[in-house]
C-alpha cells in the first residue's frame, strides 16, 4: 500500500480507515467491504433475444476487460460466472448465468457490475485510481492543510477533487500537471 500520493502543490496522506466527526451531530464514517471493488460500468440494454446485455464501462481500455470470467451484480455484489463476452465500442456485450433470454435481461436493465479492486492494472508512480485518494489528508505545500479528500466528481472537461473543509468544500480541477510524481 502507498504511504501517500504526491502531487507538485498538493498531497495526500492517508487519514485512517474510519472518520469520527465530533461536531454538535456525532457522525462515524467506516469504509465497508463494498470498497474492495471498483465499479465496472452500467447495464444499459439487451442486446439480442438470447440473455445477452451491454454494459456502458468506466473504464480507460475496454480491451481489458473483454475476458473477464465473472462480475459481481447491483449493490450486493451478487457473484455472476460470465457465459461469453465481447467489446463493442466503450460497451462490453455479455451474457451472463441466470439470464438465458432476452426477458431475464431486461431485469438487468441498470443495474451496475463491480470487479474486485485487485483485478485493477498497476499503475506507475504518476497516476492513481480516484477511489484511492478518498479519505486522505490534503495538504497545499503554500497553504498547508485543506482538508479531507471526500470524491473525485468526473466532468468532460476534466475531474475535480472535492475536499472536505470543516462545514464547508473546496473544488480542485485535477489535472496531470499538478502530479509530482
Amino acid at each position: 500500500m502507498r504511504l501517500g500520493i504526491f502531487l507538485k502543490s498538493l498531497f495526500f496522506i492517508k487519514f485512517c480507515s474510519h472518520v469520527s466527526c465530533l461536531s454538535p451531530h456525532v457522525l462515524i464514517f467506516e469504509k465497508m467491504n463494498s470498497s474492495d471493488y471498483f465499479f465496472l460500468g452500467k447495464i444499459v440494454r439487451t442486446v439480442g433475444l438470447k440473455g445477452e446485455f451491454a454494459v456502458q464501462l468506466d473504464v480507460d481500455d475496454p480491451s481489458r476487460y473483454k475476458n473477464v470470467e465473472e462480475v459481481f451484480l447491483g449493490a450486493n455484489r451478487e457473484k455472476r460466472k460470465v457465459n461469453s463476452s465481447r467489446v463493442n465500442g466503450m460497451q462490453l456485450v455479455i451474457s451472463i448465468e441466470g439470464t438465458k433470454d432476452i426477458d431475464e435481461a431486461k431485469q438487468l436493465v441498470n443495474h451496475e457490475l463491480f470487479l474486485p479492486i485487485a483485478e485493477l492494472p498497476e499503475l506507475d508512480e504518476k497516476r492513481f485510481y480516484f477511489h484511492e485518494i478518498k479519505g486522505y489528508k490534503v495538504i497545499d505545500s503554500e497553504k498547508g492543510e485543506l482538508g479531507i479528500a471526500q470524491n473525485v466528481l468526473e466532468r468532460m472537461i476534466q475531474s475535480v477533487l472535492v475536499i472536505k473543509h470543516g462545514y464547508d468544500e473546496i473544488l480542485i480541477p485535477l489535472t496531470e500537471d499538478i502530479i509530482d510524481k
